[in-house]
């Protein structure tokens, strides 16, 4: 650092540099933590839409019992098989919409659960409509099967419901750590560049100033006449051309006032010796 010519230019450099150095590092921050709040934020919204996926099959289930239960004293009985033939299909569309959402490898385990459940109850329920469709009176005896089955369901979905809504809470929560951790981390990058910047422009304005208020100082000090003024050859770049200029310019005027007033001495000592020489000569 010694070797270096620190110039007014290259001082004004540095500051331009720590300044750009701090912008950058406060952007790569922000950038990376906005990266992981998307992320958080993609995981929270694929959790909010599996617990509604998960409670729109709640309601499919519901439908379902109806309508197997409808099925015991309906006037046609089999008409209702379409019904259900569309509630299948339809708990098909949102199990499918379930696979699609971007779950971690538990969450889609528990799709799969989900999926064979289903599997079991609406087949249970369309074998349930068909037989009422063939011996409605026979099927009464076994309508609490219904209720059973829509239980067992229930409790299913339940506790995916239950599973999906406390992961959706918890990335929500990581959501609202992650954006707090980054306006954090993003204020105390700034805080320390601006430090540090500020205290490279003053040691840098320091650096200038004292050289040139001491030259300053020196330059009336010499205008009073005192040519032994100096200054210390310390500094680099300018400043440190400025204090050698300086001197060589202090040595040389004192080089020529002294060159001056031996001159001076020597011509007092010359018209000396002429003023007695003529005197000598009139004395005859």
């Amino acid at each position: 650092m010694k070797n270096i010519r620190w110039t007014v230019g290259r001082r004004i450099a540095a500051i331009t540099a720590i300044g750009l150095i701090v912008t950058t590092l406060v952007a790569v921050v922000a950038w990376t933590s906005a990266f992981a709040v998307e992320e958080d934020a993609d995981t929270t919204k694929a959790h909010t839409d599996a617990r509604s996926l998960y409670q729109s099959l709640d309601t499919r289930s519901s439908e379902l019992k109806v309508s197997a239960l409808k099925s015991l004293v309906a006037d046609d009985p089999a008409a209702l098989e379409a019904d259900v033939a569309d509630d299948t299909a339809t708990v098909a569309e949102l199990i499918a919409g379930l696979k699609g959402l971007d779950l971690d490898a538990d969450d889609q385990q528990l799709v799969g659960e989900v999926e064979d459940a289903f599997a079991d109850y609406t087949a249970s329920i369309a074998a349930f409509v068909q037989a009422a469709a063939e011996d409605q009176a026979g099927q009464r005896a076994r309508a609490d099967e219904i209720q059973t089955a829509n239980d067992a369901m229930d409790v299913v979905l339940s506790g995916a419901v239950e599973d999906i809504g406390a992961d959706a809470d918890s990335t929500s929560q990581n959501l609202m750590d992650t954006a707090s951790g980054m306006r954090m981390t993003v204020l105390v990058v700034a805080v320390l560049g601006l430090l540090l910047l500020t205290g490279l422009a003053t040691a840098i304005s320091r650096s200038l100033v004292r050289p040139l208020r001491a030259a300053i100082d020196a330059l009336e000090v010499f205008a009073q006449g005192d040519l032994t003024q100096r200054l210390p050859e310390t500094a680099s770049g300018c400043t440190g051309d400025l204090q050698k200029a300086f001197n060589r310019s202090a040595e040389n005027v004192s080089g020529i006032v002294g060159t001056v007033s031996s001159s001076a001495v020597a011509v007092a000592a010359a018209s000396e010796e002429l003023s007695a020489s003529s005197q000598q000569i009139a004395a005859g």
